[in-house]
């Protein structure tokens, strides 16, 4: 996960510290995208996660995600690292 510097200097906050979900507004619960403006010192900016993948073409993308969209994303790393260590130990288990 990135550090606010990092997602301020990667353009996913906003100036004047708007945080904006980098998913569509359809995948978000009720066809919204959030956006809310949070001050320096609102706690709610700790739920709010930058996170990076990498595609098939070795591209890096950049996210900034809502509470809610970190948690799914959570959710399909634990998968994937499941599904990656059963492969990676098939046939020795």
């Amino acid at each position: 996960m990135m550090t606010e510097q990092e997602m301020e200097d990667r353009g996913l906050i906003e100036a004047g510290h708007m945080f904006r979900c980098s998913r569509a507004e359809k995948a978000h619960e009720g066809g919204e995208k959030p956006a809310v403006f949070l001050s320096e010192n609102d706690k709610r900016r700790a739920d709010w996660h930058g996170a990076d993948w990498t595609d098939k073409n070795g591209v890096v993308h950049h996210m900034l995600l809502c509470p809610e969209c970190h948690r799914k994303l959570l959710a399909i790393q634990a998968t994937h690292q499941r599904d990656m260590y059963e492969f990676e130990n098939e046939g020795i288990l």
